[in-house]
């Protein structure tokens, strides 16, 4: 038998990878800033009092790097990362002040930082954090310097940028796994480093630069995806900067570049996101500072871009007050003088609730006088989570009462680990929260806001928490600035209940009152329910390697046997 099989196949043309680069500005620098926009920034520097403080201050610590030893390839926990931010400190604010002014000597300062982190072995991609940044100080760098360096100069940088930045990039594009594919901060900081990256060098090395642009395009959707749907963001303030930054220098680097932001500004929540760093900043000016945030909010040039932006002058006067002191060289490059300094921030709402990442923020009035809480729930699988599902800061008077108590090093052993869980600050009795049972939240768990009204918000606990059927939290803030706090417990076996508040105010307890006073300001803290229970006031002790907090206590309630239902 003779069989004689044929297959015929449909040959189709490889579809083109896009052409992100055709319409590539040739000119320097292109890297956020561009010709014009540097005129614009001078302009502003000799008429506008508050631009010509910025830069008066930026040239003040210019001042110093101008005698500082440049950055040497030091690996702390793994990690490059601090040398990364200094090299991108120093070159930004060096290189920017030569553009405006034309001083040699800071322009040579900028360039011996860059030729000196373009001799390290690597910029550490297996933390690829450092490299990312490190990505960002050198695009800035070959960017802005571009007529200040010599050809030989100019080849040394770009190809750090391409061997060290960009190729590593390429290689971790191609794995299926980390920050690619992450929604967290991560994603957005390595994205947005790489992109500034090749848009640097997109006119000698256009394949690859094309190359990073279309996998950044592909993955950063990824990273824009927590914003919605109002504008949260899971991580917390601190993280919110960070990532919300980097956001920015690639949103602002594809526009003066290529003329184009790839829509992702239109992500839902973007638009808002800056009433996320606003809201959670309280009266005292400290942060909400859940998930390893610090107390007090870093300046953000991000939040004038998204002034500009958005339109939102709110956005602009919150950082003019942040920035005071100590603004970046990207706070120049962002300033529009059409929001006048004058300006005072907007009124916040009494009520201010983020459901993507279960926040809700309550006041009693927009002043210091007022009171101010803070609660979450949220998911405690969130990156830099903590067990904190419930938790809350309060403040009253411009004093804060109820501390949140923020990151420990991150050198501990197995902090982002298997160990997390084990360290105070971490974990559920060193939160604001219920302890069930004498044992963490689950580490699985998510509380819902289950309702939010103009004074009070229920979050359900009741997944956190698996010896009890239900676990409900209200918080209530009258209008005349008392606070109340329900729990409504219902336990499926009889267990221990505590109570906690974490607190830096003196204070006494007796029976079912306690009063707690910070400097003028004093609170009064009442048990209506269950009938018997009392208030205890405790130094914490926070046992070493963890960071201790001399000045900390805890407000507590006991019920050591409470029956089930």
């Amino acid at each position: 038998m003779f069989r004689l099989l044929l297959c015929l196949f449909l040959i189709l043309p490889l579809q083109a990878a896009e052409n992100h680069l055709s319409a590539l500005r040739r000119e320097h620098p292109r890297i956020i800033l561009t010709p014009q926009r540097l005129v614009e920034v001078k302009s502003l520097v000799a008429t506008d009092p508050a631009a010509k403080r910025w830069h008066d201050l930026l040239s003040a610590s210019a001042k110093g790097m101008l005698s500082a030893a440049p950055e040497t390839y030091t690996l702390e926990n793994k990690k490059l990362l601090n040398e990364s931010r200094a090299v991108l400190k120093r070159v930004s604010t060096l290189a920017g002040l030569h553009l405006i002014g034309g001083d040699a000597p800071m322009a040579e300062q900028a360039k011996k930082e860059l030729l000196n982190a373009a001799a390290f072995p690597d910029w550490n991609p297996a933390s690829f954090l450092s490299t990312a940044e490190m990505t960002l100080a050198f695009a800035i760098g070959y960017d802005w310097l571009h007529d200040s360096l010599s050809p030989a100069e100019k080849e040394m940088l770009r190809t750090a940028i391409i061997e060290k930045g960009l190729k590593p990039g390429l290689k971790a594009y191609q794995g299926k796994r980390g920050w690619p594919n992450a929604s967290h901060n991560w994603n957005s900081v390595c994205n947005n480093g790489l992109i500034a990256g090749a848009l640097a060098v997109a006119e000698t090395d256009p394949e690859i630069a094309n190359a990073i642009l279309s996998a950044a395009k592909a993955s950063l959707p990824k990273g824009f995806r927590d914003y919605a749907p109002d504008g949260g963001w899971p991580e917390g303030p601190g993280y919110w900067t960070y990532g919300t930054q980097y956001a920015v220098y690639g949103l602002a680097s594809l526009e003066s570049a290529l003329g184009t932001d790839w829509n992702l500004p239109a992500s839902p929540g973007f638009s808002g996101t800056g009433d996320f760093r606003i809201d959670l900043i309280g009266p005292s000016g400290m942060n909400f500072n859940f998930a390893d945030g610090g107390s007090l909010p870093n300046p953000a040039s991000c939040m004038l871009w998204l002034a500009n932006r958005f339109n939102r002058p709110d956005y602009d006067a919150s950082e003019r007050i942040i920035a005071a002191e100590k603004p970046s060289f990207f706070h120049l490059v962002f300033f529009n003088g059409k929001f006048s300094v004058a300006t005072p921030p907007a009124a916040r709402p009494s009520v201010r609730r983020f459901a993507g990442t279960g926040v809700v923020i309550l006041r009693s009035g927009d002043d210091k006088s007022g009171t101010w809480l803070a609660i979450k729930g949220g998911d405690n699988k969130a990156n830099h989570s903590n067990l904190d599902l419930g938790t809350f800061v309060l403040e009253a008077g411009g004093q804060r009462f109820a501390e949140e108590l923020g990151a420990d090093h991150y050198t501990l052993p197995g902090y982002f680990a298997a160990n997390r869980w084990d360290y105070y600050r971490t974990r559920t009795e060193g939160q604001n929260t219920l302890v069930i049972g004498g044992v963490n939240q689950s580490p699985k768990a998510a509380a819902e806001v289950t309702s939010s009204g103009e004074t009070s918000t229920t979050i359900d606990l009741s997944a956190a928490y698996p010896t009890a059927g239900k676990v409900q939290r209200t918080a209530t803030v009258s209008e005349d600035g008392t606070v109340t706090i329900d729990d409504s417990i219902l336990l499926t076996e009889p267990a221990s209940i505590v109570w906690s508040m974490h607190t830096r105010a003196q204070g006494t307890a007796t029976g079912n009152t306690a009063t707690l006073t910070r400097g003028k300001v004093t609170l009064k803290a009442e048990i209506l329910s269950p009938q018997g229970a009392s208030f205890s006031i405790t130094p914490v002790v926070i046992p070493p390697p963890q960071r201790p907090d001399k000045d900390l206590r805890k407000l507590t309630v006991q019920l050591p046997a409470a029956p089930s239902a």
